[in-house]
């Protein structure tokens, strides 16, 4: 690709954003490219190492949207936000689950399965979860703007597979496994920390319910002695890695 067919359909893709901006844009990346061509670089090599337009535009976009939210807030400048950062993973992930409901509410109708809501409702816990994981990591510009989408895409995600779990088996081992439910807020807030975030005290909040999860866990799963064993290193490890931590930031 072409120095100008790149740019074509960078600007093509960038609807939504206001024309002094989409100049400024590509102005950048046109300089970029002169740059490069200066540099002795063809225009072919330079279009490889940017990427997909399409998907530039995309990432550009869900930015534009989410500043313009923060910088001048309303509804509608909010669900731009939403619908620019969520991606077409989420609504793909949402839609196969109507479909699934319509089915099986069909093959009711006709005797062939017997469909009751009292088996299905997780869905409504589970699918957004999975929406969320599948609008990040579907998205091949992933970065800061959807990074937030991990953290009720992990919660949401093993709540609801619990919950389905609590269906079929009445809840009566709920009264056991409901540290799950901690430890699923553990699990969207190390996502959060470990694909972009980065920040060591981030993963404070991460520890906390992390180990407050696995103690009432395995609490309820083991036997007193087997769990004193297990607190009894817990602490230990916490212990080391607190101290750790401490004298990195104090070397610092």
């Amino acid at each position: 690709m072409r120095k100008k067919e790149f740019l074509t359909k960078l600007r093509q893709n960038l609807r939504g954003i206001p024309s002094e901006e989409i100049h400024d844009i590509l102005y950048d990346f046109e300089e970029y490219f002169n740059g490069g061509i200066q540099d002795g670089r063809s225009e072919e090599e330079l279009a490889d190492s940017l990427g997909n337009p399409k998907n530039i535009a995309k990432q550009v976009r869900a930015e534009f949207m989410v500043q313009l939210a923060k910088d001048a807030p309303s509804i509608r400048n909010m669900l731009n936000a939403i619908f620019a950062t969520i991606g077409p993973g989420f609504f793909q992930v949402i839609g196969l689950s109507f479909i699934a409901i319509g089915v099986m509410i069909f093959l009711n109708q006709l005797s062939i399965v017997d469909f009751s809501w009292g088996y299905l409702w997780p869905i409504f816990v589970l699918a957004p979860g999975v929406a969320f994981e599948a609008s990040y990591f579907t998205n091949p510009m992933r970065g800061k703007t959807n990074l937030s989408l991990l953290i009720p895409g992990g919660i949401l995600t093993i709540s609801g597979v619990l919950l389905f779990h609590g269906v079929y088996t009445d809840f009566v081992y709920l009264a056991r496994l409901w540290p799950i439910f901690v430890l699923a807020i553990a699990f969207g807030l190390f996502q959060f920390y470990f694909f972009g975030s980065k920040n060591e005290w981030f993963l404070l909040p991460v520890g906390v319910l992390g180990a407050i999860g696995s103690i009432f866990l395995v609490r309820n799963l083991v036997s007193s002695q087997t769990f004193g064993y297990f607190l009894g290193l817990l602490l230990i490890i916490l212990g080391l890695l607190m101290g750790f931590t401490i004298q990195k930031r104090f070397k610092e």
